[in-house]
């Protein structure tokens, strides 16, 4: 299986990577997240198409967006993933929900490089986490 190239080194190849110009992303659902190991500190990867292309987009985020996607989760879910990181929130783990959190829009600055077990990859930095609002 081939790997999607990564969304942050793309930009960054093509040009795009001044760190304070915000890109914006818009309804992207969030099947879950990813605790990076370090308290406070959260991942969310997803797809998404740059010229005409799919790629792997990671956004990282801090504890007001987790805040956000958490309050728009079943109360159960919510609370067995909140139990998880304050029982261990030195460990890296990933979370994944039932049903997906519809975000309505994610302002995001590029980051910097990060080196994986098997990849290379520069994160988006989440700097604004809209969620749809229920009808």
């Amino acid at each position: 299986m081939r790997m999607r190239p990564d969304y942050g080194s793309r930009l960054k190849s093509d040009g795009h990577d001044c760190p304070d110009v915000e890109h914006h992303f818009y309804g992207l659902p969030i099947w879950g997240f990813d605790a990076l190991g370090r308290p406070g500190q959260y991942s969310i990867t997803v797809d998404t198409m740059y010229a005409g292309e799919l790629h792997c987009l990671s956004l990282d985020f801090g504890p007001m967006p987790l805040a956000t996607i958490l309050a728009a989760l079943p109360a159960h879910v919510r609370h067995s993933i909140e139990a998880d990181l304050n029982r261990d929130p030195n460990s890296p783990k990933q979370f994944r929900f039932p049903h997906p959190v519809h975000c309505e829009s994610i302002s995001a600055t590029l980051g910097e490089p990060q080196r994986g077990h098997r990849e290379s990859f520069i994160p988006l930095i989440t700097r604004k986490l809209t969620l749809l609002s229920e009808a």
